[in-house]
């Protein structure tokens, strides 16, 4: 178990300009910003924003990060990012990432916010029946695409009308084209 394959995050953190891939979730993997660790079972294979945690995500990719998929030890939620505390992303990209519970791409547990604008949340899987791309509550303040809404409560707070959702954004692997 554990949470935050990437990052695990409990204070204040902004990621500008970055990609945070590959990561399977155990707890702050590379970076942790906590006094003490929780165990999550194995929440955020990218990101864990844990309770009290501000975290701000602008230009940047969270992309091709696991939660636990085997069926003999399940895993948890938020294959890109799980989120408990503040999360802002925007300008960025969620895709490509996996978990075995809901929210392929962004898990946001209850009592967490989430805003999103001007982003792309797509392409993500779950073993759940639903919520691929996100799994929870979401404020838009327009002009994402989300491609999978069924698992998720999207309330448009500001430019309504300018969200794109159940389409494929045609996204390339990661890569140096």
């Amino acid at each position: 178990g554990g949470s935050g394959g990437g990052i695990f995050n409990q204070g204040t953190l902004t990621i500008t300009k970055s990609t945070i891939s590959e990561n399977f979730a155990g707890t702050g993997g590379i970076l942790s910003l906590s006094p003490r660790s929780y165990d999550m079972n194995g929440d955020g294979g990218g990101i864990c924003n844990s309770v009290n945690g501000v975290l701000t995500i602008i230009n940047s990719t969270v992309s091709g990060n696991q939660t636990e998929l085997d069926p003999f030890r399940p895993g948890g939620s938020g294959g890109g990012i799980h989120n408990i505390g503040t999360l802002t992303v925007h300008h960025s990209t969620i895709t490509a990432n996996s978990s075995s519970l809901a929210g392929g791409g962004i898990a946001n547990s209850a009592g967490g916010g989430v805003t999103v604008r001007s982003s792309i949340i797509a392409g993500n899987s779950s073993s759940a029946a639903t919520a691929s791309d996100v799994a929870g509550t979401v404020q838009s303040e327009g002009f994402n695409l989300i491609e999978d809404t069924s698992g998720a409560t999207v309330t448009e707070t500001a430019n309504p009308g300018s969200n794109i959702t159940g389409q494929n954004p045609l996204l390339a692997p990661l890569g140096y084209y």
